[in-house]
């Protein structure tokens, strides 16, 4: 597949040229939470309660802070994996290429009100009301952090917030120069490898390239049978942070993905017993461009531009009918009170696209482009 050779190329290019360059900040990145007092762990930098940056002491909700040294520790090799470390959150393998992830609720392949974020991104697929988790990678040495609302966050985020919300941040490229391969292999994780490099363009901007691939081998039933459910999936993205001016940054990443996974269902069928093993083939693709700019307006406030294209295909036996497109727009305000007073403004329109065949095949992509302002300030007396 095309990833797969993308991924060989990188390994050659970055081998042979990464170590030269600047060191990678990873490691200094990242502190040792071991060593941090417990007024120091209060005073951990969150953004997700009220679309701010704010200390966890003072967010007005239950929130969890998963570091990439967690993460890193863990040996997790997928999103839902590292979100087993978090307390309240129930994670189960439906088989070996799906999970079922949710808080306060049932644990169903697609919770339809827990509102999963990349970098301000949401990967909550209008299509079923919930995630594609086989769809969704990253390489978590560029995870700086993830943040896990177990509790209502409907009020800033919208309707599918009302249990939960989880954002995962990933580092600027400014904090992931030099050069990253790791390659290894299992009995289950059959193949896997994951490559990045990072590097600068002039005084002001930084870049990385990635590219990650696997092969995961499937379950077996009960009887000892193969269950069908291997998957292989190659990906590859890129970031781009440029500081314009003093106050004015600006960010650009995408990523693209295409791969297969397996899968056994049961289909109906009008005589005894009425159910029968049915084996499938999906085909699965993404691709996504966000764009980022901010500007620091004074010590207690900034402004931010987000647009973002997303883009998913899930190719498999059932499909749906065509939907008409949707927009809706939110805004959310916060008024002086006590000693401090923020507030947090925005707009967001959503147009979306979902389209697909009746039968017994077809494509179900989603499309979405997306664009949102935010205003944020915070003023201390």
């Amino acid at each position: 597949m095309i990833g797969k050779r993308l991924l060989m190329a990188l390994v050659v290019a970055t081998t042979s040229a990464a170590w030269a360059a600047e060191p990678d900040s990873t490691a200094h990145h990242t502190a040792d939470l071991t060593e941090l007092s417990l007024e120091e762990l209060m005073q951990i930098e969150i953004t997700s309660v009220s679309k701010k940056a704010e200390p966890l002491s003072e967010a007005a909700a239950a929130v969890y802070v998963l570091t990439s040294e967690e993460i890193r520790r863990s040996g997790a090799t997928t999103i839902p994996d590292a979100l087993r470390l978090v307390p309240g959150m129930f994670v189960g393998n439906i088989d070996s290429s799906k999970w079922a992830v949710t808080t306060r609720d049932w644990p169903v392949r697609f919770a339809n009100k827990l509102l999963v974020l990349i970098d301000g991104r949401t990967i909550y697929t209008p299509l079923f009301a919930g995630v594609f988790w086989e769809h969704h990678d990253l390489i978590f040495e560029d995870v700086d952090r993830i943040e896990v609302i177990r509790g209502p966050g409907a009020t800033l985020w919208g309707a599918n917030a009302v249990d939960g919300v989880i954002n995962i941040i990933t580092k600027s490229a400014k904090d992931t120069q030099g050069g990253l391969v790791t390659l290894g292999g299992g009995t289950e994780e059959k193949l896997f490898g994951q490559v990045r490099y990072g590097g600068r363009a002039g005084e002001h901007a930084w870049y990385r390239i990635w590219a990650k691939s696997f092969e995961r081998d499937g379950f077996v039933d009960a009887a000892g049978n193969d269950a069908n459910d291997d998957s292989s999936v190659s990906r590859a993205g890129f970031r781009v942070d440029w500081e314009l001016t003093d106050i004015d940054t600006l960010t650009i990443q995408g990523d693209y993905a295409d791969g297969r996974v397996g899968e056994t269902m049961l289909a109906f069928i009008p005589t005894a017993p009425f159910v029968t093993p049915s084996q499938d083939t999906i085909t699965i693709a993404d691709r996504n461009l966000l764009m980022r700019w901010q500007r620091v307006l004074g010590e207690d406030s900034d402004l931010a531009l987000q647009v973002y294209y997303d883009r998913l295909d899930h190719d498999e036996r059932m499909a749906r009918n065509e939907t008409p497109a949707t927009s809706t727009s939110s805004t959310a305000s916060g008024p002086a009170t006590g000693t401090r007073s923020s507030g947090a403004c925005g707009t967001a329109a959503r147009p979306t696209r979902r389209t697909g065949a009746s039968g017994c095949s077809g494509t179900r992509p989603s499309e979405r482009m997306i664009c949102t302002a935010a205003l944020s300030r915070t003023r201390l007396r």
